[in-house]
Order: C-alpha cells, then structure tokens, then sequence
C-alpha cells in the first residue's frame, strides 16, 4: 500500500509541476474608425485585467503610396496602397486571430516587419512612450487630420498631445524627423533612411498602419501581451 501510495504522490508531482496558468490580458475591442484619418476605440475596464497588466502599447509603421483612396475603410485597399503593408498586414494576422500570443512572437513579428512603439510629446515637451497615457480604461482618440499641433492623441477628452516617432528610427539626427507628416516624409527619402518607413512606385501619400496590444508582468518577472487588435490604417496630413 505505501509503496502504491508514493506512486500516485510521483505522477502528481510530475503532471501539476509541469503544468503553467497562462494569464490572459483582455485585448482592445475593435476600434471606430471615423475617416481617412481619425479614429476611436475604448479601452478595457481595469477591473477586467489581472494583477499582472500595466499598460497598452502601440505599435506603428508608415508606408509610403502613389495611391489616393477612393472611400472608408482604407483597409480595404491595401493592395492598391502598398504590396509591403498588404503582405505584412495578413503575415502579422497571427497575432490578432490567436487568444494565446507568446510574449517572444509578439517581439519578434513586430521586429520583423519593423514596427516601432509610438511616442508621444507630453505635457512638459519631453518624448514619452505612448503607454504613459494607456494605463486605465476609457476612450481613445487619435487624429491625423492636420491641425495647429500636428497629429495627436486624446484620452478621455483630456489633452491633445503630438504623436511622435522615436528617435531609433532614423540614424540621421534631423529637425522635424519625428513627426507623422507626409510632407517631412517625402523631404527625407533621398537623404537617408527612415526603418519605419516602407516607399512604394512614386509616392505622393503617407500612411501609417497601427496595432495595440495589452501589456504585463507575470509572477517570474517575464512579459506577456494580449492578443493585438489592428487600429487601422490612416492618411497622413
């Protein structure tokens, strides 16, 4: 009997050691896109996260277009746009169809099709990450309809703060090279590289393609994200 005993106390052992909880982190519903260049989306309650949430990132890349749209949604015409950020749209469709994304495939699909965190200019003019905003529920407005500011993020109708690209993305340190606007884009192409930025035939038109996604720690101090939720793609001013 004991030595039955301790048998069962091994397979035990052996199956519940193996065995991880996976903590999920509630994705970001799909958002409202309001034109060309605006959109809306809430954030999920605090409360709907566990322990181990802190914060929502996004994720950006800009590619460069001979194309005009036609009509909403410009998603719809991602071919005519751009053959990279069609490709690279359904290549990154992995991380917004699985429940269970793990935190190196999140990494290293974004690397790969060099996606940056957005950034922002907060309230006392320094460049912050995005995720200094993202941290409770509410809703979230990002604009790229040209403005006194540029094009900005607003959360809760609270301030409009610049949306700003960080300062890895282009190894030529340039006044104005961190600013989401075609004009500055089109100034750049022939004076170095941009790594957000795909060009594409003869380009008068700038978009931007983004993702957000639910970020945390988990109790061995490793990261974990949600699954992503594309927030569209947008015409640049």
């Amino acid at each position: 009997m004991k030595i039955i005993r301790l048998f069962y106390i091994f397979i035990f052992l052996l199956f519940s050691c193996g065995l991880e909880t996976y903590v999920f982190l509630e994705p970001v519903p799909n958002p409202n896109i309001v034109a060309f260049n605006s959109v809306t989306f809430y954030l999920p309650s605090r409360s709907s996260q566990p322990a181990e949430f802190r914060h929502y990132l996004i994720y950006y890349r800009i590619y460069l277009s001979d194309h005009t749209p036609a009509a909403t949604p410009i998603a719809s015409q991602i071919w005519q746009i751009n053959s990279a950020l069609a490709a690279h749209f359904d290549n990154l469709s992995v991380l917004t169809t699985n429940d269970i994304v793990s935190a190196a495939l999140v990494m290293s699909e974004f690397n790969r099709y060099s996606y940056f965190q957005l950034h922002i200019e907060n309230s006392t003019g320094d460049i912050d990450n995005i995720y200094s905003l993202l941290t409770t529920d509410g809703l979230v407005s990002i604009d790229f309809t040209p403005d006194n500011i540029g094009p900005f993020v607003s959360v809760n109708s609270g301030p409009n703060y610049p949306l700003i690209r960080p300062n890895m993305v282009n190894p030529r340190p340039q006044d104005n090279n961190s600013f989401f606007n075609n004009d500055v884009l089109s100034l750049e192409l022939d004076q170095g590289i941009n790594l957000d930025v795909h060009e594409h035939g003869n380009p008068n038109n700038s978009y931007v393609s983004m993702y957000i996604v639910a970020f945390g720690i988990d109790s061995n101090y490793s990261p974990i994200y949600s699954r992503a939720t594309h927030i569209g793609i947008f015409l640049l001013p």
